[in-house]
């Protein structure tokens, strides 16, 4: 699961899946993770790793690599919570996606 947050405010928990049909709206269906989260943020994907959780994991926040050339809206929440659990050097900008690092580091790594 993960959580798109939208600059407008709007938040919306939702599950990839692969192959090319979504099943519901929450849904982000495509060929992979990778092209479902290219298709959440508009484009290319940059990963923020945020700090460590109480369970030693850590949440990724995954936005548009483009998005401030592109002049896209600040992202108040997604600023907001980067700026709480990461180190980050100015305000998040466009759609956000909020994961979890499964196997950080090692080949296998994903997002979930």
């Amino acid at each position: 699961m993960a959580i798109v947050m939208h600059p407008d405010g709007r938040s919306e928990l939702v599950r990839f899946e692969a192959g090319p049909e979504a099943s519901d709206a929450r849904v982000l269906a495509g060929a992979g993770p990778l092209a479902q989260l290219q298709a959440a943020v508009g484009g290319y994907i940059e990963p923020i790793y945020l700090g460590p959780k109480a369970d030693g994991r850590r949440d990724v926040m995954i936005v548009n690599e483009d998005g401030r050339s592109l002049r896209l809206p600040v992202n108040p929440t997604a600023t907001l919570l980067a700026a709480q659990v990461g180190n980050i050097a100015g305000p998040i900008v466009g759609v956000a996606v909020l994961c979890v690092v499964e196997h950080e580091g090692e080949e296998d790594e994903r997002w979930i």
